[in-house]
């Protein structure tokens, strides 16, 4: 079956809300075994929404589906978050076996009033008065003060033959894609274009997923572009993903594997550009968890400490294993980065191990924020540690706790002002 929503009668003009006939055409679609739903061209608003098995839902040329600016319009899904509690997002998708959303349309989150745009977000380690000493510059880094928001944006649990392609993404207030212990996914030619001061706007976020393909895909997002955790799953376990071919840019990292609990196995990222992003890869286990078996080959990053409350120190890669958790089985191969901190790989209290980093060329450089804000590791979720050299050394990498570390064909060079400055690997 295919349904039109426009023929149906939802308003093109986005003066009233689309979702009683948005949802009737769904629940119809899927009702007759399965088909698509067209969004045609024109400006769609609309509250929460639950998708259906095997339904297409296709935003055509032109057409943009935006989500509602008042809360009232959302739903709690029965669905409790473990980091987040009850989930309030637009999108919604249970046990449904071959959803699939496909351009070339646009869905736009509208995070605009969900956030005080001229209050900068602080806490204990960025502080009112750090923010008050920005200047106009840096504070044009700093993320925003959210104010209540859907906590979710488009949440798939238990989704297997989950597509996504040839779509854009825009303006999600918080995660844009939640995937949950799902099967056999695919997000091609994906764009999802975030506001970057919008703290926690995620791109893809894997939590106890298997068999997830990423590719061509462009992220600009307000937190990690690519998360591979096990967050809203404690208990089940990421495995088989592959992230290539993509463009990534964010205010925290690139790509992000593994969190706290986290159990993450078997993931390449491949052919990937990492831009202008607050840390390029994030690779961290703690409290038992553990990353495992990941290969990052053929990928250029380019990072720069930002101004404000984000994770992270302009780092090209952190490693990290606290509290029992354990990297093992770490191949990165062909890497070139410029950024104005170093490689850091660490055990605090975890293990490390199997790590090879083979042809990294490295280019390091001073900016005024890391002058400013980098005289700590930031090793967030368990805290800030000071750096554990005299600040005229500049490594390129910092290797602390590290067993069975392999360095190979790895070459580094400082740009003015620091071209007279050391750039070694310091391997404590």
């Amino acid at each position: 079956m295919w349904l039109n929503v426009g023929e149906l009668g939802a308003d093109a003009t986005g003066r009233r809300l689309c979702t009683e006939v948005l949802q009737e055409a769904i629940d119809r679609v899927a009702a007759s075994g399965g088909g698509t739903v067209e969004v045609p061209a024109g400006r769609f608003v609309t509250g929460s929404f639950e998708l259906k098995a095997r339904v297409c839902l296709r935003l055509g040329a032109g057409a943009v589906l935006q989500a509602s600016g008042n809360l009232e319009d959302y739903r709690t899904w029965p669905y409790r978050h473990e980091e987040w509690g009850p989930t309030v997002s637009l999108v919604f998708a249970q046990d449904a076996e071959g959803v699939v959303i496909e351009g070339p349309g646009v869905i736009d989150l509208n995070d605009e009033p969900f956030f005080e745009w001229s209050t900068l977000k602080t806490d204990a380690n960025f502080t009112p008065e750090d923010a008050a000493s920005l200047d106009p510059e840096q504070a044009a880094e700093a993320p925003v003060q959210p104010r209540e928001r859907p906590n979710q944006c488009m949440v798939f649990l238990r989704c297997d033959n989950l597509t996504l392609r040839n779509l854009v993404i825009r303006r999600a207030p918080c995660w844009t894609l939640t995937i949950v212990e799902s099967r056999r996914v695919e997000l091609g030619s994906v764009r999802i274009q975030n506001h970057r001061r919008t703290p926690n706007s995620d791109g893809v976020h894997l939590c106890g997923c298997d068999g997830v393909t990423i590719h061509g895909c462009q992220f600009d997002c307000g937190d990690d572009c690519v998360a591979i955790t096990g967050i809203a799953s404690p208990d089940t376990e990421n495995r088989n993903v592959l992230v290539t071919g993509c463009i990534l840019r964010s205010s925290s990292a690139g790509v992000r594997l593994g969190h706290l609990y986290s159990k993450v196995r078997s993931v390449r990222v491949s052919d990937c550009i990492i831009a202008d992003s607050n840390r390029g890869l994030a690779v961290f286990a703690g409290r038992d968890g553990f990353v495992e078996d990941v290969q990052i080959h053929g990928v250029s990053l380019s990072t720069h400490l930002m101004a404000g409350q984000w994770w992270g120190k302009g780092e090209p890669m952190v490693v990290c294993a606290h509290d029992g958790g354990c990297v093992a089985g770490l191949d990165v191969r062909a890497v070139a980065s410029r950024a104005d901190n170093s490689v850091l790989l660490c055990g605090k209290g975890g293990l490390v191990e199997q790590v090879a980093i083979v042809g990294w060329t490295a280019r390091r450089f001073e900016s005024k924020n890391s002058r400013r804000f980098g005289d700590r590791w930031d090793l967030e979720p368990i805290g800030f540690h000071p750096i554990p050299h005299a600040p005229s050394r500049k490594p390129w990498l910092v290797a602390a706790g590290v067993a069975g570390f392999r360095l190979e064909d790895c070459f580094a060079r400082a740009e003015p002002p620091l071209a007279d400055a050391s750039v070694e690997a310091l391997l404590l």
